[in-house]
């Protein structure tokens, strides 16, 4: 979902999606299947997020379109993330994550 949602409208718009809900749940995500690039990334993009996670939740809770493209303004630095993340397509995320599911079936898995 991250790297769709980035592909898509940017880490602007992930946020605007999700809220900044599963910041720290995606950010253990990526260092548990070894993602660690995109780990690095995103957690720079965590720290520019939080400087301006309060204006941004107070434009995102009147949810019109004149507010998305304000809110997607007050992050402009993180094109240069979103460059960086796509351009060197640091990990391949899904095959990370078929291969942690793989190696770990009994999180995912329940036989009776």
């Amino acid at each position: 979902t991250l790297y769709n949602q980035i592909i898509n409208g940017g880490f602007a718009q992930y946020f605007w999606n999700f809220k900044g809900e599963y910041l720290i749940d995606t950010l253990e995500s990526l260092k548990l299947i070894g993602a660690n690039q995109t780990y690095k990334c995103f957690n720079k993009i965590i720290k520019l997020f939080e400087k301006k996670k309060i204006q941004f939740l107070e434009l995102r809770e009147k949810e019109n379109l004149n507010q998305i493209t304000e809110a997607y303004s007050l992050f402009e630095s993180f094109e240069s993330y979103e460059k960086e993340l796509i351009i060197n397509e640091y990990e391949d995320i899904e095959k990370l994550i078929y291969e942690y599911i793989r190696s770990n079936p009994d999180e995912f898995v329940y036989f009776c």
